[in-house]
């Protein structure tokens, strides 16, 4: 099976332990958190979100998140995560945005999936 890695930032009001519990509300597990890191797992998926840096834009708090995860199996396994991300994006009071990117040879292959 293909390993694939994604490395990605997600903007949005959320804090990264507010948007863990939101992935948790979702089926993943949360396996370790920490000030720094919180790691999740949802089958094949294993999801890293690192450190936040907060911005004020007109009086409202934007949190980036740094995101890693990684998965064996087709290139369509990350889909569900990406429509997470979409649906708690329509719940979030600032929409929020993500970019992620691909390593490994079998990138293109994902790209077609969340691009």
């Amino acid at each position: 099976m293909q390993e694939y890695r994604l490395l990605g930032t997600v903007t949005t009001s959320l804090t990264r332990q507010e948007l863990a519990t939101h992935l948790q509300a979702l089926g993943w597990r949360i396996l370790s958190a920490d000030d720094e890191e919180t790691l999740l797992h949802n089958s094949p998926v294993m999801l890293a979100l690192d450190s936040e840096t907060e911005s004020s834009a007109h009086l409202s708090k934007i949190n980036s998140i740094l995101l890693s995860a990684s998965y064996e199996g087709e290139p369509a396994t990350i889909e569900p995560f990406i429509n997470e991300l979409i649906r708690l994006s329509s719940n979030d009071e600032k929409p929020l945005q993500f970019s992620i990117d691909l390593f490994g040879d079998a990138a293109r292959l994902v790209r077609r999936f969340i691009g």
